[in-house]
């Protein structure tokens, strides 16, 4: 007879199974899409907007990763990859954008699994100040950082 814990990591292993193979899937239509909007780029002579958009969509893997990987209980891995994720996010969005403050929710969320509260707290705060100055304190943005 199964346990809780056992039918918990069975469902764990089965989500990332299905991650997995829908990336795989998704994989080749992904670099065909990549490649022809770097080509369209690079063609117009926007080599830089090229890394920029690059760096984006690296940075958005890394943290959709890293939310997978936080549910399933991986949390060094998902620290790593959100962490990455927003040094990107930073460096091409800037310290102001929503997308930067959503990253730094993720993180505060990974963070305050592994124990650690006074750094989730230190970018939940970041994140819901700059979320709320952008978008508005009732935002659903800004409210899925409070929750």
């Amino acid at each position: 007879m199964s346990t809780a814990a056992d039918i918990r990591a069975e469902r764990q292993q089965y989500q990332i199974d299905r991650i997995a193979t829908a990336l795989s899937d998704a994989e080749s239509g992904l670099i065909d899409t990549l490649d022809d909007l770097f080509f369209n780029l690079a063609e117009q002579g926007c080599v830089e907007r090229s890394w920029e958009r690059l760096t984006y969509v690296r940075a958005q893997a890394k943290l959709l990763l890293a939310r997978a990987l936080r549910k399933a209980g991986k949390l060094e891995e998902a620290e790593q990859l959100a962490r990455g994720g927003l040094v990107e996010r930073e460096r091409v969005l800037g310290l102001k954008h929503t997308d930067t403050f959503g990253n730094m929710a993720t993180l505060a969320d990974v963070l305050r699994d592994k124990g650690d509260a006074s750094g989730a707290a230190e970018f939940y705060d970041q994140a819901l100040e700059g979320l709320g100055q952008s978008s508005g304190p009732a935002h659903p943005d800004s409210l899925r950082v409070l929750y």
